[in-house]
C-alpha cells in the first residue's frame, strides 16, 4: 500500500509499504522520463513504518495547533467585544455624572453601570483563564527547587 505524506517542509514524500505499488507522481515521473530520455531518474526514499507513524502523530499535532490557534482566536475576539462594553459604560458612567441630575438618580443610575461592569469584568476574567489554560496561578509556577529568597 503507498502512502502519500505532505506538509512535511517543501516536499512530499512517498512511500510503499510492501514495496510493490507505486504512485501517481511515480508513475508520472516514469513516464516523463520515457518521454524525454535525456532526463535522469530521481532519488527513491523509503520510510519505515515508525517514521509513517511519527509523520501522521505530526500533522496530527499541527492539526489541533490549529484547531487550538482558532479557538483562542474567538476567545481574543470576545474578550475585544467585552472590553469595548467596558469602555462603553464607563463612558456612560462619566456622561452621567455630567447630567443635571439629584445625588440620588445618579447614584443609582452609577450603581446599575458599575453592576453590569462587574459582570463583563468577570467574564473577562473567565476568558482570560480559558485563553490561558490557567488554573488560577496568573504568574506562571514557581521553580521546583527554587528558594524563596535571593539572599
Amino acid at each position: 500500500m503507498a502512502t502519500i505524506l505532505s506538509g512535511i517542509g517543501s516536499f512530499t514524500l512517498s512511500a510503499s509499504v510492501l514495496g510493490t505499488e507505486t504512485t501517481e507522481a511515480a508513475a508520472s515521473a516514469e513516464n516523463a522520463t520515457a518521454a524525454n530520455s535525456s532526463a535522469t531518474t530521481g532519488d527513491t526514499v523509503t520510510i519505515s513504518p515508525e517514521g509513517l507513524r511519527l509523520a501522521a502523530t505530526a500533522a496530527q499535532k499541527q492539526d489541533e495547533d490549529s484547531d487550538e490557534s482558532a479557538s483562542a482566536t474567538k476567545i481574543k475576539d470576545k474578550m475585544k467585544d467585552i472590553q469595548k462594553l467596558i469602555r462603553e459604560l464607563q463612558e456612560q458612567i462619566r456622561q452621567i455624572e455630567e447630567e443635571n441630575l439629584s445625588d440620588e438618580q445618579k447614584r443609582q443610575k452609577v450603581q446599575m453601570l458599575q453592576s453590569q461592569i462587574s459582570q463583563y469584568q468577570s467574564q473577562l476574567a473567565d476568558l482570560q483563564k480559558a485563553l490561558t489554560g490557567s488554573s488560577g496561578n496568573p504568574g506562571g509556577t514557581r521553580a521546583e527547587g527554587a528558594s524563596m529568597s535571593l539572599t
